[in-house]
């Protein structure tokens, strides 16, 4: 807490990271980008403000790196780093959970975009929801909960599971808890509708 300065704007810092306030604009090079302000929403529920993150555009040390700014953790005591609409920032040192899991499948969708959208599927635990920590993230459809589908590749089957969504998990226009895709399945969440496609096994065996 000794640390802690005050700008002439009023705002709180920690001068032992910051040599200037970094809420204050600045006009010469290395203005930090702001890329995420304000709450961040679990499902219908508010977890509260979190902390900010920017990335440094250049003339700065941090240039190039991601930087949490000052914030409150929220209720569940974690601090959060995501942006909007889906786009979560990996930061050094943080591996990708699928750099070493094998593609076994595809969910493909013309609702998301008219010329099509396809989505991965990798073995073991695949999460689809609105939330930017998911495997798939859906944003643009509010219909679509926070973890709202888990879809697991295990010993050559595709299960799946809906989370306790809001709106449910329509597989083949009927509602459905759990069970096992067939391929070319179609499944709907929110509004937003897919294809399920698998790798045939003669290429996935």
């Amino acid at each position: 807490m000794g640390n802690i300065a005050t700008c002439p704007n009023g705002h709180n810092f920690d001068s032992a990271i910051y040599g200037t306030c970094p809420y204050c604009p600045k006009n010469q090079t290395g203005e930090k980008t702001v890329l995420h302000q304000g709450n961040i929403s679990d499902g219908n529920k508010e977890v509260g403000n979190v902390a900010k993150t920017i990335i440094v555009q250049g003339g700065n040390d941090n240039a190039g790196k991601t930087i949490p700014l000052q914030g409150e953790r929220s209720q569940d005591n974690k601090t959060h780093g995501f942006v909007p609409q889906g786009t979560r920032i990996v930061t050094p040192g943080e591996e990708s959970t699928t750099s070493n899991r094998r593609l076994v499948g595809f969910l493909v969708s013309y609702d998301l975009n008219p010329h099509g959208k396809s989505f991965n599927l990798f073995e073991g635990k695949n999460i689809l929801g609105s939330d930017a920590v998911c495997d798939i993230v859906i944003s643009t459809d509010p219909g679509v909960s926070a973890k709202h589908l888990t879809i697991l590749y295990r010993g050559g089957l595709f299960r799946f599971k809906d989370e306790f969504s809001t709106n449910g998990t329509f597989i083949n226009g009927e509602m459905k808890e759990e069970g096992t895709f067939v391929d070319k399945d179609l499944i709907k969440v929110g509004a937003t509708r897919f294809f399920f496609l698998a790798i045939p096994p003669v290429m996935n065996p």
